[in-house]
């Protein structure tokens, strides 16, 4: 061992400190680094205790320092970790985001270097780098920074917006419980065309301001998500017609499927009269037979007006009885799977009171 490794713990541990004790020290640690191949836990307590006397105040110059990274150009985090000691944070910063820019090796060192001595107060002068090399610790970094403060949610959002992380930004924002976030990121979501990101956020059991929302979903023409939306705002209606949109058969089915899950009367009739004015009577008819327990027969002849009123009449009857005789014959072939069990006759009468179906 080297008589240097054998001093360098006395240097660490003496109780005073002076400029020279301490250049003796810094170039101690310099040329006193363990082997490649030195044992796991050697190189961990050196690291340690550098990085304990580097963070802490002492007598070391920065000039001596800059002169050593010239020939030492590895120890770029130990020269940045005595800055920072001294009270340069921001020297430190600017030298990490000179190296991070110009000098990609190592970069995610760089990276993380710089965000775990990056103050609240300076992410967002810093923070440009970080995030657009490892948009992770740079949002990281600046949520960091709004959870203490330094920086509010629009500040926040305009620090990333250049690196295209609102998003990121946002999401990792309401995983923590800041339900603020989730209105500013249904906008980005909207104003970047991520359909995906706005039906995840429909789905979810967030209170958003969704009516704020409605006008670019209907100028996104983003049919589903619109009437999502206006159901969460309790406007049912209005989602129903929403689906149903120019009448073709996918959205009138769509509607259709929509009213009939809410059970409401008011938003079938809605998507009737949709119906009716795309596709005409047969269609709306055919509508209103199969949710003939649920929509009012009077309505439906009024919204088809005395023209189509007789044949209205006729169609919904034969509807009405067609369910009826279906649930007869159906009753029918029950009671003759069973067997009346009382010698009345066979299948085609007696005690029953019915025929039977051939």
């Amino acid at each position: 061992m080297a008589l240097r490794e054998l001093l360098l713990p006395l240097l660490l541990e003496a109780p005073v400190r002076s400029p020279l004790l301490d250049s003796v020290t810094l170039r101690a640690l310099v040329l006193g680094r363990p082997a490649v191949n030195a044992a796991e836990d050697l190189a961990a307590d050196y690291e340690r205790r550098k990085r304990r006397f580097l963070s802490e105040p002492n007598f070391c110059s920065v000039r001596e320092s800059n002169e050593l990274l010239i020939i030492y150009p590895e120890l770029w985090e130990d020269h940045a970790l005595l800055l920072a000691g001294k009270g340069e944070e921001r020297t430190a910063l600017e030298f990490l985001r000179e190296l991070g820019t110009h000098a990609p090796r190592d970069d995610d060192r760089k990276a993380r270097a710089a965000v775990k001595m990056m103050r609240p107060e300076l992410v967002a002068e810093f923070v440009g780098w970080v995030l657009e090399r490892h948009p992770g610790l740079g949002v990281e970094a600046v949520v960091r920074a709004l959870e203490a403060g330094a920086l509010s949610l629009d500040a926040s959002v305009r620090v990333v917006e250049p690196s295209g992380n609102e998003a990121s930004l946002l999401e990792t924002l309401i995983a923590r419980g800041r339900a603020d976030a989730a209105n500013r990121l249904a906008r980005v979501y909207a104003d970047a065309g991520n359909r995906k990101g706005i039906a995840r956020l429909l789905r979810g059991d967030l209170v958003l301001a969704w009516d704020a929302l409605l006008e670019p979903l209907k100028g996104a023409g983003w049919t589903a998500e619109l009437a999502m939306a206006l159901d969460k705002l309790g406007r049912r209606t209005e989602a129903a017609e929403a689906l149903a949109g120019k009448g073709d058969d996918d959205g009138a089915a769509a509607a259709e499927a929509y009213a009939a899950g809410t059970g409401d009367a008011r938003v079938l009739m809605a998507v009737f009269n949709r119906v009716l004015q795309a596709s005409g009577a047969h269609a709306a008819l055919a509508m209103a037979a199969r949710h003939e327990h649920a929509v009012d027969a009077l309505q439906v002849l009024t919204a088809m007006g005395d023209e189509m009123a007789l044949e209205g009449v006729i169609n919904l009857v034969r509807a009405k009885l067609e369910v009826a005789e279906s649930k007869h014959r159906d009753h029918l072939v029950r009671f003759h799977l069973r067997g009346c069990g009382g010698g009345c006759g066979g299948c085609c009468g007696g005690c029953c009171g019915v025929d039977a179906v051939h």
